[in-house]
């Protein structure tokens, strides 16, 4: 697992007990085991972080499901 998916596990953990907007980027990183920086370097604020899942999870499905592509 590269250091974008171990953050983005991370947020997706926290969001089962936490709404989105009480989530830190500190609770991200402590969760991960990685320092605040490597958070930076990677992405901007955690709202970066919530469109790569996104875009990473949706880009996943079409190619599982590539008949459907134009949709």
């Amino acid at each position: 697992m590269n250091t974008k998916e171990k953050l983005a596990t991370a947020l997706k953990d926290l969001m089962n007990h936490k709404d989105l907007t009480q989530i830190t980027i500190s609770d991200i990183t402590n969760h991960a085991h990685l320092n605040r920086q490597t958070f930076y370097y990677h992405f901007h604020d955690i709202y970066d972080l919530l469109n790569w899942i996104f875009q990473t999870e949706l880009g996943n499905q079409n190619k599982k499901d590539s008949s459907n592509w134009e949709d």
